[in-house]
């Protein structure tokens, strides 16, 4: 999602480090392993273009690496975006060709196809789900996950050339959704829809606070007790710049959260996500394309989730970067993201995890991840999709 500035800016936006640095060794090949906001992974490993090998007929090949990682296998070139569970064993994937795939239990199928392309899919429970996908808002239900038919959603409100690329809620009755047009033709370029869904009842209803702050909207995240969280993206002279926008539990108005670099002009996040009520972890890029920085910011809350004290590391473009967060508390979280990244930070170190079943390290890109527990843990990206678990088997 890195956008091309009009105009540029001679420093570069940044932040002081006040995360730990430590270091561990990983059981994949014993090199050092730095904090994920300092690379997320060894540069053996980093720079590893490999791609994973596919669990085969060969019995001889595991399906799980050391660490739990079990291999599924794809429908032949899809790329996932997207992962939500439903609590039961049923997950649901989306990939970037619009693809809904379901994990029943035993192999993914492609359970509908929406011809545009994917954005983001969520669900409430097992036979509420919904899909992101080609500008649209699509709505899966039936008596059961295996009978869930998607329609789309009719008569959105909201300027309808501006396509919904998130969707997130904490219930069936209180469901968020943002977009973004990018037009480099008009100025400002960036023109962000926000939709919000009540229940039946209420229906769709367009966020008018919102959409007067001439932002776009990238992404949308939060918990029922630390509120909505949304990425918005506006530009001025200088160049791009981005506003986290929050509105707390209970609130009835929005709120530009103050973030230490974020605030100044950055190119855009690129994963978001909380790890508990209490903690935020945040990735993106900041500078100007030609000298730009991959920047980590991490939020903690002592009041549960009133206000948040943000630090935040800056580390070098080449290095890997984190594309989503996933966790059960603020030293308990997993980031997944470039050239086979899947680290776990234990509140003082970033370690990555051991994904290979072969000799040959995993390549893929990750770009989502979704879990119940540690021990029932998916991440999916390029061409893959793992189900971390102490079954022994996917």
């Amino acid at each position: 999602m890195t956008v091309v500035l009009t105009a540029t800016f001679g420093t570069l936006v940044a932040c002081a480090d006040s995360t730990i640095v430590g270091s561990e060794e990983t059981p994949e090949g014993g090199a050092v392993v730095p904090p994920l906001p300092d690379g997320g992974g060894s540069e053996s490993e980093a720079a590893a273009e490999v791609p994973d090998a596919a669990p085969d007929v060969d019995a001889t090949v595991p399906l799980c690496s050391t660490d739990g990682f079990c291999h599924t296998v794809l429908p032949t070139g899809l790329n996932l975006i997207g992962v939500w569970g439903d609590g039961t064993g049923v997950v649901w994937a989306l990939s970037s060709d619009g693809d809904i795939l379901r994990w029943g239990g035993s192999a993914w199928m492609i359970h509908h196809q929406t011809g545009a392309q994917g954005h983001s899919i969520w669900g409430s429970g097992p036979t509420d789900v919904w899909v992101a996908s080609g500008g649209s808002i699509l709505h899966g239900r039936g008596a059961s996950s295996a009978s869930l038919v998607f329609s789309t959603v009719a008569d959105l409100p909201g300027d309808p050339n501006v396509p919904i690329t998130s969707i997130w809620g904490t219930g069936p009755d209180d469901i968020w959704a943002v977009g973004m047009l990018e037009d480099w033709e008009q100025w400002p370029p960036f023109l962000g829809r926000a939709l919000h869904f009540g229940g039946a009842g209420t229906g769709w209803t367009s966020d008018d606070e919102l959409a007067s702050m001439g932002l776009g909207f990238r992404a949308v995240w939060g918990s029922p007790t630390s509120g909505v969280w949304i990425d918005g993206l506006g530009i001025d002279d200088m160049g791009t710049f981005i506003r986290l926008v929050r509105r707390p539990k209970g609130a009835s108005e929005w709120e530009v959260t103050s973030v230490p670099g974020i605030l100044d002009y950055a190119i855009g996040l690129h994963g978001a996500a909380l790890t508990s009520d209490s903690s935020v972890l945040l990735s993106g890029v900041t500078g100007v394309p030609e000298e730009s920085i991959n920047t980590t910011w991490r939020g903690t809350s002592i009041d549960n989730g009133a206000t948040f004290t943000w630090t935040c590391a800056n580390q070098p473009r080449w290095m890997r970067e984190a594309f989503a967060y996933w966790g059960t508390g603020a030293n308990d979280a997993w980031g997944v993201g470039e050239n086979g990244l899947v680290s776990h930070w234990n509140g003082t170190t970033w370690t990555q995890a051991v994904l290979r079943v072969t000799d040959a390290p995993v390549g893929k890109t990750f770009r989502a991840i979704w879990g119940t527990s540690n021990d029932d843990l998916w991440v999916v990206g390029d061409g893959i999709a793992l189900h971390k678990t102490t079954a022994g088997k996917p």
